[in-house]
């Protein structure tokens, strides 16, 4: 049987930067052997922003030609 884990990309608050370490929740989820708790910022690599300013750079093409944007999550009105 496979073993299953729980993998959390969110903090309840962040810490300042003087601050003390702070608890990704205000339940002690992160002491659990099977869950891991990180800061949405650990999505961050160094191809990420060349990736999504490209991305961004295409769309304001697309749309200066009246096409419309890539990867539209939701249009707004």
């Amino acid at each position: 049987m496979a073993s299953s884990m729980a993998v959390f990309d969110v903090w309840y608050r962040y810490p300042k930067q003087v601050q003390a370490p702070v608890p990704p929740s205000r339940w002690p989820l992160h002491e659990r052997p099977k869950v891991r708790a990180t800061p949405p910022i650990s999505a961050i690599t160094p191809a990420l922003l060349e990736r999504r300013y490209s991305v961004m750079a295409c769309n304001i093409e697309r749309l200066q030609f009246g096409e419309p944007p890539e990867n539209l999550i939701y249009r707004a009105l």
